[in-house]
């Protein structure tokens, strides 16, 4: 072997050693953690199904957002939700509901039967959001709350924004588990003020 081929292999070989030694980022997931609710003593509503919820364009995909300035968005690297983000938020929804009491039955879409009360929505706003004393976890949710027989109860849209300590994704998945347990708080108080609970008969 030459001097010239010789050095040709031994760049070659430190080249290879270079990629080999490269890491590569470690993908994360993470999960919504299920809302805690306030619990207000009281009479319980009927059976309560919430339906599949829609997501907005800009929130399809299973990324961390983090809305910077404006209308622009960007997304955590290597950062991931659990699953599609229109079933995680249904299912917080729905362990929330369950956890406050106040219906005597709450159904996922999936879920067999009938039901007195549907609940349908879309998610507007789930991200990160700068304010003026630091970041926040913001989720904004349209819902629409009907009887069975198509009559509408309210319409409206809910919105939470929860401080966030750090910037960083795992803050920011639980401090959005917060704003949906504020959102749901909020929901149960629009079905008392919308009479759900004052004319349904007490649980059995």
């Amino acid at each position: 072997m030459t001097k010239r081929s010789s050095g040709w292999a031994l760049t070659l070989l430190a080249m290879l050693a270079a990629c080999g030694a490269v890491e590569v980022p470690e993908d994360f997931t993470y999960r919504l953690p299920a809302p805690e609710p306030r619990l207000v003593a009281g009479a319980s509503a009927g059976t309560l199904r919430v339906a599949e919820l829609d997501v907005v364009a800009e929130l399809a995909g299973d990324r961390l957002l983090i809305a910077d300035e404006g209308t622009r968005l960007r997304a955590y690297r290597h950062h991931h939700w659990a699953g599609p983000l229109e079933r995680m938020v249904a299912d917080a929804i729905v362990t929330g509901l369950v956890r406050s009491r106040r219906f005597a039955e709450v159904k996922s879409p999936s879920s067999s039967g009938l039901e007195e009360l549907v609940l349908v929505g879309r998610v507007l706003d789930f991200h990160q959001v700068r304010a003026e004393d630091g970041w926040r976890a913001r989720a904004t949710f349209e819902l629409r709350l009907s009887r069975e027989d198509g009559t509408l109860v309210f319409q409206d849209e809910l919105r939470a924004d929860t401080p966030m300590s750090v910037s960083d994704p795992d803050t920011l998945a639980r401090a959005l588990g917060t704003s949906v347990g504020t959102i749901v708080d909020e929901f149960v108080q629009r079905c008392d003020r919308a009479g759900l609970f004052a004319t349904a008969r007490p649980p059995r």
